[in-house]
């Protein structure tokens, strides 16, 4: 996950500002919620956040820290944040502890075959535990590390199936999973396969046009198993059933063979060209073109992929969906308008193949009726072609304006304190409430201490009624942002309050 330092740059403008020119009390200390945010963005899997928010180096806050760097790739890292304790591991079997199991992890990353059988051992004694989704995660992580994908693969599916674990970078992971899935399948099977995987992408916390970053690991984990054909399908189906977004485009541009792409282009527009010419042959003309066009699509395939993938490709241009689940469906909403326009084009095309019928007449028979059947054809093929790309746009925007309108009704209840029983705010709806119900902190602790976290694009709030601080982070340059809550801990609060028996 990058920063970017343009992101959010005007709402975030003049924090120095706020810190001195803030009504309210003071925060007296930052450190409890510097640990709470840590918590919250591990979570959340936001491991970038976990590194930035530095709290004191406490037990908890080592974990937190060293599964951070672990799960960016950085095994070695995360041996130095824990300390001494890592050059050892405690005899196999109960007990053992959180530490011990990312020990494993981060020595068995690097190539230690012995932390590598612990790890596993351990972590099948504590799989029907609570703990055990920690240790499938760790599994997953130190599988890819060591580049034993199908481990990896079996870890992160049990992951999600087991213990519901679905943050975006964990599904982004499992969706480049189960596209490498796909060899041995036919067309149909690998177009619902991308139709799925897509379809999942779209359903994380964050929108597509908002937060790229599932779909582009997805991708980046497929080209490093070296599969840059199912990386391009996924990029393809994801583009063309959301929102135009600079790094998806520009990825799929990237890893895309532009030269022979522009020559299939080429001869998919030829043979449109010439098919009125070869209908003037008559008989031997149609059977030219109906031959000629299965012999394309069963042998040229398009560049790049096998002939299942081009069927997936060409499929992803026209692909009929079911508007509740977002997955291929054998039915059409938009079936009538289709076959209407196919019938006007059918009309057209009649009509201009009666009039090449005039000019050609003398000719011969053949050449007559081809005379008419050329711009039959041509005019009915494109009037599908036509309308299925519009009827999939529609679909598109109709996907986007329901998530659009649930966002905006989530926005618009956005008001009343929830400082109390909210820990997670996301997008447009951490905005809102930041802008209706939050002011700026004013803190009584050294520049710093704050640095440590106003170094990213953040900001740090304040709730008025309750004193509850909190983190207003921008994960990307398209916009996508988190607002966590911290503590409480402000200099009219008292940490003295009288509790009851009965908490």
């Amino acid at each position: 996950m990058g920063t970017h330092d343009s992101a959010g740059e005007s709402y975030f403008g003049g924090v120095a500002r706020s810190l001195d020119s803030s009504e309210g009390p003071l925060v007296t200390d930052i450190q409890p919620s510097l640990m709470t945010w840590a918590a919250r963005a591990d979570d959340l899997d936001e491991f970038d956040l976990v590194l930035a928010t530095q709290a004191p180096q406490d037990e908890p806050d080592v974990l937190l820290r060293a599964r951070a760097l672990l799960s960016n790739g950085d095994p070695a890292g995360a041996c130095r944040t824990l300390g001494p304790s890592s050059d050892s591991l405690p005899s196999t079997g109960l007990p053992f502890s959180v530490r011990d199991m990312l020990v494993a992890a981060c020595r068995a990353s690097m190539g230690d075959n012995e932390a590598h059988r612990w790890l596993l051992h351990s972590s099948a004694l504590v799989m029907d535990q609570q703990i055990g989704w920690y240790a499938a995660y760790l599994v997953a992580v130190m599988s890819d590390l060591r580049q034993e994908t199908d481990a990896a693969d079996r870890a992160w599916r049990l992951l999600v199936e087991k213990y519901g674990t679905g943050t975006p970078p964990v599904q982004g992971r499992l969706v480049a999973a189960h596209v490498a899935e796909r060899h041995g399948e036919d067309g149909s099977a690998v177009t619902r396969r991308l139709a799925q995987a897509s379809t999942s992408l779209e359903r994380t916390a964050h929108t597509i046009s908002a937060d790229p970053r599932p779909t582009l690991d997805a991708v980046n984990t497929l080209i490093a198993r070296s599969d840059t054909a199912g990386a391009r399908l996924l990029l393809e189906y994801v583009a063309r059933r959301n929102e135009v977004n600079p790094a998806i485009t520009a990825r799929l541009d990237e890893i895309s063979p532009k030269q022979q792409m522009r020559r299939y282009r080429f001869l998919v527009i030829a043979g449109f060209a010439l098919m009125p010419l070869a209908f003037l042959l008559g008989g031997a003309g149609l059977v030219l073109v109906i031959g000629g066009a299965w012999l394309f699509r069963r042998y040229v395939h398009v560049p790049g992929f096998s002939e299942p993938e081009s069927v997936a490709w060409r499929a992803a241009h026209h692909l009929r969906l079911d508007p509740q689940t977002g997955l291929p469906t054998a039915g059409h909403p938009d079936g009538g308008w289709i076959a209407l326009a196919v019938l006007l084009g059918g009309v057209i095309g009649s009509v201009i193949g009666a009039y090449l019928m005039s000019v050609v007449q003398g000719l011969g028979d053949w050449a007559t009726l081809g005379a008419w059947l050329g711009p039959l054809v041509l005019f009915v093929v494109i009037a599908y072609r036509v309308s299925s790309r519009w009827s999939q746009s529609r679909q598109q925007r109709a996907r986007l304006m329901t998530r659009k309108e649930a966002t905006q009704r989530e926005v618009a209840s956005v008001g009343a304190c929830q400082c109390w029983n909210t820990g997670v705010l996301f997008d447009d709806v951490a905005h809102a409430y930041a802008q209706r119900h939050l002011v700026d902190a004013r803190f009584d602790v050294d520049a710093e201490t704050i640095g440590r976290v106003l170094g990213r694009q953040t900001r740090v709030l304040r709730c008025p009624s309750l004193g509850t601080i909190w983190l207003l982070a921008v994960l990307t340059a398209e916009g996508s942002s988190l607002l966590l809550r911290g503590s409480s801990d402000t200099a009219e609060s008292s940490s003295n309050i009288a509790v009851g028996q009965y908490l």
